[in-house]
Order: C-alpha cells, then sequence, then structure tokens
C-alpha cells in the first residue's frame, strides 16, 4: 500500500502545487514550462501547444506530454487542467492516452486518469493496471483515494491480482 500512497503524493503535488502556479504566470512558453519551487522544481514538457482558454477556465497540453520532479513522472498524449472559476485552483486533471505514472520501481498504466483535486481522489480507466516489483494489480477501474487518513484503492469491476511472495520458513494459514 506504500505505493498506492505514493500515486496521491505525487499526483496531489504535480496535479494541484505545480499547475496552478504555472497557469498564474505571465510569459508563458507555449510548449516547455520550468518552474522553481523552493521545496523542489517540476517540468512540464509537451510536443505540442499549450492551449490556455482563460474565459472557459481550462489548459490543454497536446502530444506528448510530460511532467516531472524528485517524485516521479508522469507522461500522456494529451493533458486537460480545469480550474475553478472563483479562485483559478486547479479542480480537475484529465490525462489520456497512453497514460504512465512512474515512482521508484512501481509503474500505473491506463488509457485514461482523472485526478479529482478537491476530492483527491485518482481514477484510471480503460485498462487500468499498476505493477509494483512483480505483483499487479489490474481491474476495468482503479480508483486511489484517503479515508480516514489511509491510502485506499478499490478495484472493480473484473478485478485481478497477481501477487508474488518469497519464500519462507513460516507457512501462513491459506499461503
Amino acid at each position: 500500500m506504500k505505493f498506492l500512497s505514493l500515486i496521491v503524493i505525487v499526483g496531489a503535488f504535480i496535479f494541484c502545487s505545480s499547475l496552478n502556479p504555472l497557469l498564474g504566470k505571465e510569459g508563458i512558453s507555449k510548449n516547455n514550462v520550468e518552474m522553481d519551487n523552493t521545496a523542489e522544481q517540476t517540468t512540464i514538457t509537451c510536443d505540442g501547444p499549450l492551449d490556455v482558454d482563460f474565459p472557459n477556465n481550462i489548459a490543454v497540453f497536446h502530444d506528448n506530454v510530460v511532467i516531472e520532479n524528485q517524485r516521479g513522472r508522469v507522461k500522456a498524449d494529451l493533458m486537460k487542467v480545469f480550474f475553478n472559476e472563483t479562485d483559478r485552483s486547479v479542480s480537475l486533471v484529465e490525462a489520456t492516452g497512453n497514460v504512465i505514472i512512474n515512482i521508484d520501481n512501481k509503474v500505473a498504466r491506463s488509457n485514461k486518469a482523472e485526478y479529482k483535486v478537491p476530492e483527491g481522489i485518482l481514477e484510471l480507466t480503460g485498462d487500468p493496471r499498476i505493477q509494483e516489483d512483480k505483483n499487479v494489480y489490474a481491474a476495468e477501474k482503479i480508483t486511489i483515494f484517503q479515508k480516514n487518513g489511509q491510502t485506499e484503492m478499490k478495484l472493480e469491476p473484473k478485478a485481478k491480482l497477481l501477487l508474488y511472495w518469497e519464500e519462507t520458513d513460516n507457512s501462513g494459514l491459506f499461503f
């Protein structure tokens, strides 16, 4: 479950704190933005254009979007960022097409990822899979969220887990 916590932390950091200051600055570069933050630096790049539509509170990064910082890396074909109308805070991030989230030796893949910022909920759909070492979690939809201060994951429907344990001298009740 340590991996799930890291996904939520990276998702929250990347999508909330990185994109909010980005879109509030003047002179945004068209397709490559580097932000210097006292805590750490996050770099967002895309091969295509970055379209910012302030009246409709949306920014769209096109073609091979990559967000990187010391905590991890998120990659997608397209990323849409939706803002709250009153304070321009990030309310929703949608990443579509070949979504890959890398953190240490853990990788989450899906065709679509939605991060609901106020709720702190990450939803992976479109053949989602999370791999941690040799273990694999899969379902039609994987939701990662906080409940009572703990990171939880819900896999539905058609959940599948492939778990590998190292052999030990202790045998459990069932395994």
